[in-house]
């Protein structure tokens, strides 16, 4: 036994993420519209929605009512 091991590197929370679904994740500090993603992140509707899509399939965020927020991690 080696007490000497090295730890297991860490994987980032958003490992496997585009930057704009990491962009998604960072402004979702607090809960948020689409309309309101869209404006700050300043992303076109079709490719804020298909990263939205894919961040609620990778079960990352959540919609409450009319609202986006982040879950998990």
């Amino acid at each position: 036994f080696n007490s000497q091991q090295q730890a297991a590197p860490e994987i980032p929370t958003n490992a496997g993420l585009t930057p704009s679904q990491s962009s998604i994740l960072a402004a979702l500090d607090a809960p948020r519209t689409l309309d309101q993603l869209a404006v700050e992140l300043k992303l076109d509707a079709a490719r804020l929605r298909a990263d939205i899509t894919m961040l609620e399939i990778r079960r990352r965020i959540a919609r409450r009512g009319s609202k986006f927020e982040r879950i998990g991690t």
